[in-house]
């Protein structure tokens, strides 16, 4: 055998070594994003009032997406429900995702 017929000569010669660097690289930078947003819970809080905001002006003045919406509203309210504390929730908790 010869001594460059590891999986080293084969990963340099395929891209997937190109995709799998890109890879961490964008997830880095979207850690360090997320890191820097984290203790800035008012604005946050205010960035998803105004996104919503706009998103009910566009949903009432084209009289459409009301599924879209539906399904939107589901999934932020399962969001908040699974963020929460599990003390708080008593014991109907496990009840709610049946």
């Amino acid at each position: 055998m010869e001594a460059g017929a590891g999986g080293d000569d084969l990963s340099s010669r395929f891209p997937y070594s190109v995709v799998s660097k890109w890879r961490v690289t964008v997830s880095r930078r979207y850690q360090h994003l997320l890191d820097k947003l984290i203790p800035h819970v008012l604005r946050r809080w205010i960035a998803f009032a105004f996104a919503a905001f706009i998103y009910i002006i566009r949903v009432w003045f084209i009289q459409n997406f009301y599924i879209v919406s539906y399904l939107l509203g589901v999934c932020s309210i399962h969001l908040l429900i699974a963020s929460s504390p599990r003390w708080l929730m008593g014991p109907l908790f496990p009840l709610l995702f049946v």
